[in-house]
């Protein structure tokens, strides 16, 4: 191993240590109800590991099938625990600025102080917060590490350009279309700092990947080809801002329109920035490569960024931040290290001028996870820098809401809504918030508002079907439901919901065609296949109603109410000790389950087992004293043992009173 390996590998030692202890903090973080709940937490495909819905379909406008299989993936061996979520991430982080350090490397011709200035603030840039923090920035992340390393065959390939389709160039496409499956970003890639033909011919394969799964994106989402071109419009205010912003520690506003003057001084400084720059380096090219290659990885990412008020997706422009750094480090090792009179003089002062950068970011950095820690940190911030925020007070209303300070989250709503009155989201969410308080009266005009905003939207529907649902008006909500398939009959959870309003309604036929249909779009639903084998249960069909069970616990093994019914099958099926085995596995899963302790006696008490069902029963009346099965078991047990004044005595406990 040469001197160059040996340094090589103290800087990406020393560079993952000082990543992983920035972001230490994020370890101890929750999940944030803006992102992680929609993405992670409420995501069908997650939680049932459901590939074929995240492979082929969008969820909630967003075709991220790489995030969502990490997140399935990470559900099915640790759960929904928010620590292994941020692990992850943390890890993946770490992996990407080790990549960016190389890549920087071999850019810059083996150059150490160019490779550890960009490598180091990449790793610590406090612009890296919310991808890195937010859970649901998993799929910049993701983008980044697989266009990271498709950059490396890339180069290598370039190297050579042998055979257009060898191993390596073969290695570099496939990379890229993973990118491509984690975030559409990764359409911009690869840039190159030298144009020929050859370059462009050999790109060919990537812009028709690229093209094949835009279009995909386009027609899952139903969106108007148009409407893709709308982010073009807003261009102007936010490019020369973001360099700026991204290239020096300032504090992040999160949330907020660029005014006049605020676009004005960014687009000066950045101007200034640039002209001095080319000036004063003579290699120019890689100035104007990073410079470039940052404005090609936002342009993808535009429509995040608001057309009026709304939150700055940091997380768009992880992987674009590479670029200016880049530049940047280009500029410092020009000035202080390739200029031969200033070497000896100058090199030291760059070495202490990288230490001081990545001292002050990586501060900035660990401050700024505070506003991470809770969801009310998280928008109290955002108000702190945008006081007329609408989306924050929306979803600080929301986060009240979830904590049970129903007073508070209906004023919070009222300024979101003096402030957008005409968003339906914001009423729909209001109504949700008083249904769910047991408000229906206010929760029905909440919908009808949002309704009179946004015709027809099935979200509002199937909210408003709930509500009527709870105040016992089952025939309203089944129209709410079926008017929502209108619009949404691609949508299981849809199907589902109509299945359950008309097995309440005793309409078991339109119930079982409902939960079926679902079943097609989503066949690994634990919790409709339960609900369809009730169905059965009540049509007496308990083969068919077993069968609906058992794929539930496939799914989903872990169901105490499932190995309760499938136990009630087996017991009427005749099938006792499967019936045993399914309620004690009910049991286990849920100590406190009275029903499941309660039947599980009836059950031993029929086998002529007197003492092991007594225990049960009185189990069953410990967790409920009113539980008339459990005292009428608990009499015919005494009766059969010969203790006549209990079994009198349980049975006058009996009897409803």
């Amino acid at each position: 191993m040469n001197r160059k390996e040996i340094i090589l590998r103290w800087i990406l030692v020393i560079t993952a240590l000082v990543t992983l202890l920035t972001y230490s903090k994020t370890f101890h973080l929750g999940f944030l109800s803006y992102g992680d709940k929609d993405l992670v937490l409420e995501n069908q495909g997650v939680i049932h590991f459901n590939l074929a819905r995240m492979l082929f379909h969008a969820y909630q406008g967003h075709y991220l099938p790489m995030a969502f299989l990490s997140y399935a993936v990470e559900n099915a061996f640790f759960g929904l625990q928010a620590f292994h979520f941020h692990l992850d991430n943390v890890l993946l982080h770490i992996a990407n600025t080790l990549l960016v350090l190389l890549l920087i490397y071999r850019l810059s011709e083996g150059n150490f102080l160019v490779a550890a200035m960009g490598g180091l603030l990449f790793g610590i840039h406090p612009g890296q917060i919310e991808t890195v923090t937010w859970v649901s920035g998993r799929s910049e992340l993701l983008c980044a590490f697989f266009l990271l390393i498709s950059s490396h065959f890339y180069l290598r390939y370039i190297n050579h350009r042998k055979n257009l389709f060898g191993g390596t160039y073969l290695f570099c496409l496939f990379f890229f279309i993973l990118a491509l499956l984690s975030n559409s970003a990764a359409v911009v890639f690869p840039a190159e700092r030298e144009f020929s033909w050859n370059s462009f011919l050999e790109k060919i394969p990537f812009l028709a990947t690229a093209s094949v799964l835009i279009s995909f994106v386009i027609i899952m989402n139903h969106v108007p080809l148009l409407a893709k071109f709308e982010p073009l419009l807003i261009f102007k205010d936010w490019a020369a801002m973001w360099w700026p912003q991204e290239s020096f520690p300032f504090q992040r506003t999160f949330v907020g329109s660029l005014s006049g003057g605020a676009w004005a001084a960014g687009s000066v400084a950045a101007l200034v920035l640039i002209v001095i720059s080319m000036y004063r380096i003579k290699s120019r090219r890689q100035i104007l490569f990073g410079v470039g290659f940052f404005f090609l990885m936002i342009l993808p990412d535009l429509n995040f960024s608001p057309l009026g008020e709304d939150v700055q997706a940091g997380q768009s422009f992880y992987l674009a931040i590479l670029g200016l750094l880049y530049a940047g480090a280009c500029i410092l090792s020009a000035e202080v290290v390739q200029i031969p009179q200033n070497r000896k003089l100058w090199r030291p002062v760059g070495i202490a001028m990288v230490v001081v950068l990545a001292v002050s970011f990586s501060t900035l950095s660990v401050f700024s996870l505070n506003f991470w820690n809770s969801d009310k940190n998280f928008w109290q911030n955002v108000l702190d820098h945008t006081p007329l925020s609408a989306l924050a007070f929306y979803h600080w209303a929301l986060e009240k809401c979830s904590s049970g300070d129903y007073e508070a989250s209906q004023a919070l709503f009222g300024r979101a809504i003096a402030l957008t009155p005409h968003s339906w989201r914001v009423y729909s969410s209001m109504g949700n918030c008083n249904r769910d308080r047991g408000n229906i009266p206010d929760a029905l005009a909440a919908y009808d508002q949002a309704l009179r905003e946004s015709p027809d939207n099935p979200s509002v529907l199937l909210n408003r079907g709930v509500a009527h649902s709870r105040s016992g008006n089952l025939a309203l909500a089944i129209q709410d439901v079926k008017k929502a398939l209108e619009t949404e009959n691609d949508d299981s959870e849809v199907y589902f919901q109509l299945g359950s309003l008309l097995q309440r309604s005793g309409a078991m036929d339109d119930a079982e065609a409902a939960f079926q249909q679902g079943l097609e779009m989503d066949p690994s639903n634990a919790e409709a296949h339960h609900n369809l084998g009730n169905v059965f249960l009540d049509k007496s069909q308990l083969d068919q109603a077993a069968l609906q069970f058992k794929l539930a616990l496939e799914t989903d093994e872990k169901l105490p109410q499932t190995h309760f019914s499938l136990a009630n099958v087996y017991a009427a099926l005749g099938l006792g000790d499967r019936a045993l085995d399914e309620y004690n596995r009910s049991i286990e899963l849920n100590p406190n389950f009275e029903s499941a302790h309660a039947n599980l006696g009836l059950l031993l008490l029929r086998t002529g087992k007197l003492h092991e069902a007594e225990t049960e029963y009185k189990k069953a009346l410990e967790l409920n004293p009113k539980l008339l099965l459990a005292h009428r078991g608990l009499a015919e047990v005494y009766e059969k043992d010969g203790r006549a004044d209990d079994a009198e005595k349980e049975k006058s406990l009996s009897v409803e009173r």
